[in-house]
């Protein structure tokens, strides 16, 4: 007796065919949206957040009921994962800033100095006392950055490669490709001076970023949802922020 075929994760069925190229080509517009919001003129600051929400909408596209619940999409069977998950994220934005003090002190090679200036670049929170620009940094960057990326790169991506590669190969994809793409927050970056890069700390912190990629993957895995990453990362980029403002 035949076996069941298993349900489809990808929809529509051209998508199905070639998933992994179509999800890991879609790094090419998200990457641009990112730039832009980092790195352009603030009237376009918005394509930033915009890029987030893209990535969460790709997500729910592309994925059918039974691609969401591989990807993670589920309830938590672990629910203490929701808490032990953004203590380990706090923990490793912290360490990632020491290493970044103990190299490069305060200076611009220090990566959470380019993430200040990115946001620092808004004239509105520039003109917050340190714990009001913490907290404009934070709410959106815990409120958006963790559910658009970690629905996309440790869901969406991590899925699209797992079929054709295995799960190793798949964790170790997303977090390549999550390390590559925070590039753009340390190491590559333009403005009218042109562009500027910073080749060895660059190096350093997309390796870092790479690593709590990583870090994120084991966290889903351990706490069986996605919804445990996404509470990691808000972890990470609420201590991060403290970091960067005081």
């Amino acid at each position: 007796m035949t076996a069941p075929a298993a349900a489809p994760r990808f929809r529509p069925a051209w998508v199905r065919r070639r998933a992994g190229v179509v999800v890991v080509a879609a790094l090419l517009p998200l990457g641009a949206l990112r730039a832009i919001g980092l790195h352009g003129p603030p009237a376009l600051r918005a394509a930033l957040p915009l890029g987030f929400l893209l990535m969460l909408a790709l997500t729910a596209l592309l994925l059918t009921a039974a691609g969401r619940r591989e990807a993670g999409l589920t309830a938590v069977p672990r629910p203490w994962w929701l808490l032990a998950g953004p203590v380990l994220g706090a923990l490793a934005a912290l360490g990632i800033g020491a290493l970044g003090t103990a190299l490069y002190g305060h200076g611009a090679d220090h990566w959470y100095h380019s993430v200040r200036a990115a946001a620092l670049a808004n004239p509105g929170l520039a003109a917050l006392s340190p714990p009001g620009q913490w907290l404009a940094f934070t709410l959106p960057a815990i409120a958006f950055s963790p559910l658009g990326e970690e629905c996309f790169f440790r869901g969406l991506l991590e899925l699209s490669l797992r079929e054709r590669w295995g799960r190793r190969a798949a964790v170790a994809g997303s977090a390549v490709a999550f390390g590559a793409i925070h590039l753009l927050h340390h190491g590559v970056a333009w403005g009218a001076g042109g562009v500027t890069l910073r080749p060895v700390p660059g190096l350093l912190w997309f390796v870092l970023m790479a690593l709590t990629g990583g870090l994120l993957s084991w966290c889903r895995a351990r706490g069986g949802a996605l919804w445990v990453a996404v509470a990691a990362h808000a972890g990470f980029n609420a201590a991060m922020g403290w970091v960067v403002f005081h």
